[in-house]
């Protein structure tokens, strides 16, 4: 099965491309294609993965065709994940 992974914010960043497409044998979950990236993207691994547990960070937003996943949920065939980080800052005032 392919998955195909977009990157959004810092994971586009830290990756410096849109997105990566891997190939996985059989059914599997967001947990695991997540961790399996993660394994050939040792860059990102810190951004997607939790240090003491290995699971996918509770912070990280995980989207296909607009509906969010959770790290237990199984994937289609061909899916397409969108991932992003959060994102913090900006300011409360507006300046002139």
């Amino acid at each position: 099965m392919n998955i195909r992974f977009l990157y959004l914010g810092q994971l586009r960043t830290v990756a410096a491309t849109n997105g990566d497409t891997i190939l996985l044998s059989g059914p599997t979950t967001v947990a695991s294609a997540l961790g399996e990236l993660a394994l050939r993207r040792p860059e990102l691994r810190a951004l997607l993965l939790d240090d003491e547990s290995g699971q996918p960070r509770r912070s990280l937003l995980i989207f296909a065709n607009e509906t969010r996943l959770q790290p237990a949920d199984m994937l289609s065939t061909e899916s397409e994940i969108t991932l992003m980080t959060p994102i913090a800052g900006g300011s409360d005032s507006l300046t002139d």
